[in-house]
């Protein structure tokens, strides 16, 4: 069995959507309403949103990681967030989870990345010892407010 971490490529659009969706089933949330059309349009080429690598396992796509790059006062400038980070259950475990999250740190360090912080759904216990034993401490002094749909378009009219 060969494991490997890799950039994602315009190709793995639908295999990212089926991953996302994984996800979404595993933190109780509803599907992902982005299409693969969205992924190919947002994370490749030279305005990209975000960078996505792949974990797969006998080159079948086992997991992904999703980041992109931010600048935080708080946290002392440049730096990346981590929007998803995802291993199938079967392959949990098997150090697929940790290569992803080396692949983002050496991405990170391309662009000089000082930090990188994520969000952690609060039932995965298991995550956040994941998190934990790589050295990562929760940030308890924030919470994530989120502004969305009817509410930023509203917002956005304001003053125009």
């Amino acid at each position: 069995m060969t494991a490997i971490v890799r950039r994602a490529e315009p190709g793995d659009a639908e295999a990212i959507i089926a991953l996302i969706d994984a996800l979404s089933a595993f933190v109780e949330s509803p599907p992902t309403r982005l299409t693969a059309d969205d992924i190919r349009r947002d994370g490749f080429g030279p305005d990209a949103w975000f960078q996505c690598f792949i974990a797969e396992q006998d080159c079948r796509p086992v997991g992904y990681a999703i980041c992109y790059f931010g600048f935080s006062t708080d946290h002392g400038g440049r730096g990346l967030h981590l929007a998803d980070l995802y291993v199938d259950p079967g392959q949990r475990g098997s150090g697929l989870g940790r290569a992803l999250m080396a692949a983002v740190a050496r991405h990170g360090e391309t662009r000089s990345a000082l930090w990188l912080v994520w969000d952690v759904w609060v039932e995965n216990h298991t995550a956040e010892a994941f998190y934990a034993a790589l050295g990562a401490r929760r940030y308890d002094d924030v919470f994530e407010m989120t502004l969305k749909g009817d509410a930023l378009a509203a917002l956005a009219r304001e003053g125009r």
